[in-house]
């Protein structure tokens, strides 16, 4: 073997840095580091602690990529279970709701008209929705007959107050006598 002179600050590099490598080599993660960028740059160089090891970190990785793909599917079922039994109780709600909007005497139009307002507002209860739909949709009054010579028990008069009470007392005979006079009157245009 020939000897080559180098000069002493060269030499000090070199013995540091197979000093700094003997110490990687003995931490076992800066081993495992080292060997594989050894590797890495020569990828034909055998290095038994990475090349026994890569079948067997290949299968590991695998199995993870697999795990994860498995976690995230159990995830995604429980999510889609959890929105459809939301959607269920939804559905349940809103149907008791139209029921119970049914129930105050709605009628289809009525009720489109309520499930309009509640859309517009964000009101998502019948029970809640139909106070203020009333307040800014009041009903109309109930008709009151007005024509003339009517038999009205809304608007109370002394006769017919008189006549009302012989009809519910059971006195019909005293209620017609008194009746069909006044009928035919107003029939015939006489006022009694």
């Amino acid at each position: 073997m020939a000897l080559v002179e180098i000069d002493d600050g060269e030499l000090a590099l070199l013995h540091g840095q197979r000093d700094t490598i003997a110490k990687m080599l003995a931490h076992p993660d800066a081993r495992k580091r080292v060997l594989e960028a050894q590797k890495l740059i020569n990828p034909n160089l055998p290095i038994p602690e990475i090349d026994a090891a890569k079948p067997i970190m290949d299968a590991v990785s695998g199995m993870r990529e697999e795990m994860a793909k498995f976690m995230k599917e159990q995830a995604d079922r429980e999510a889609e279970r959890e929105k459809t039994e939301k959607m269920k109780t939804l559905q349940q709600r809103w149907d008791t709701g139209r029921g119970y909007a049914k129930g105050e005497g709605y009628t289809d139009d009525g009720l489109a008209a309520l499930e309009k307002f509640m859309e517009e507002r964000g009101i998502a209860d019948h029970e809640d929705a139909i106070p203020a739909f009333e307040r800014k949709h009041p009903p109309a009054p109930p008709a009151i007959p007005s024509a003339p010579g009517r038999f009205d028990i809304m608007q109370p008069e002394t006769r017919k107050d008189e006549m009302m009470k012989m009809l519910f007392d059971g006195n019909e005979e005293a209620f017609l006598a008194q009746a069909v006079p006044q009928a035919i009157g107003e029939v015939r245009g006489a006022k009694r």
